[in-house]
């Protein structure tokens, strides 16, 4: 699936110009990210945004709608999955990141049929994946951690497409401040509380939703034991719900209360499975939101 050629030597320009402007913002960055902060899926998910954001200034494309973020703590040489409907005969970029520019990320899209049709294995943490789809369908991301400092870290990836939607910086920041905010007080009001560290598992996924709008993760598998769900979204998201169904399609837990910050907790039977849906009730446009899922000892 190639571009016209100018279009190629525009992305490849582009592209250039994209991996320039991330090792000088690297370099002026200064030090780590400490390791104290390893603990929390933030840095990986901040970065992954940082670095779409700038892609998004450069190119075509925007914020795709629906899911386009989502971030994980992976095992060093594990590699994880996302499953995404792509629309037909459309220009997406696909970027992953670690919390740390010192590791080593891959990058691959499947077809339906799990061959690849998109990679980038170069020897950096920040993969890009520039792809133009000639059908509808469901494809998978994967993500893979090469080589890392640490015996696990936290990868993020970012989802953006042509005639996408606007996600500001300021916006990202109120809500991951708010979020992440949340999440520590949830563990803190729950002992042995943190993020998801199950296998295979995604433990945060970023949205672009409007009023009346909202979507399912399908097939969730968080491993038995108590789960905690919760969600923040921009300021203009005033009624956010949440889902959770089993195998069965029956809703197992919900928060469908009139506000913006639902919670909910569910006791996981070992082996189950469940799908996750997010839905915007009321809202004045399309916003961002962020969806986490914790796990209790």
């Amino acid at each position: 699936m190639s571009y016209p050629i100018r279009n190629l030597l525009y992305q490849t320009a582009a592209r250039l110009f994209f991996l320039l402007l991330l090792l000088s913002s690297q370099l002026l960055a200064g030090q780590p990210i400490e390791d104290t902060q390893r603990d929390s899926p933030r840095g990986a998910l901040t970065a992954a945004f940082e670095k779409a954001n700038l892609m998004v200034a450069l190119s075509g494309v925007e914020w795709r709608p629906g899911l386009n973020m989502a971030v994980a703590s992976l095992e060093t040489g594990k590699t994880i999955s996302l499953n995404v409907s792509l629309l037909a005969n459309t220009n997406y970029v696909f970027i992953a990141t670690t919390t740390a520019d010192e590791e080593d990320t891959d990058l691959y899209l499947r077809d339906s049929s799990g061959a690849v049709i998109g990679a980038d294995k170069e020897p950096d943490a920040t993969p890009i994946i520039e792809f133009r789809t000639d059908y509808a369908g469901t494809y998978q991301l994967q993500v893979h951690l090469v080589s890392s400092r640490h015996p696990r870290e936290f990868v993020a990836v970012c989802l953006l497409r042509a005639a996408g939607r606007s996600i500001l910086e300021s916006e990202y920041r109120e809500v991951a401040t708010s979020f992440f905010n949340s999440v520590e007080d949830v563990k803190a009001a729950y002992s042995g509380t943190n993020w998801l560290a199950t296998p295979t598992q995604w433990c945060a996924f970023g949205y672009s939703l409007s009023e009346n709008e909202g979507i399912s993760i399908i097939g969730l598998r968080p491993g038995p034991g108590p789960k905690i769900i919760a969600a923040t979204g921009s300021r203009i998201l005033q009624n956010i719900d949440l889902y959770l169904a089993n195998e069965t399609q029956r809703i197992i837990a919900m928060d469908n209360g009139p506000d913006a910050f639902p919670l909910i907790s569910y006791d996981c039977p070992p082996g189950s499975s469940f799908d996750l849906r997010v839905e915007v009730e009321r809202g004045k446009t399309p916003a961002f939101l962020l969806v986490g899922i914790l796990e209790r000892e």
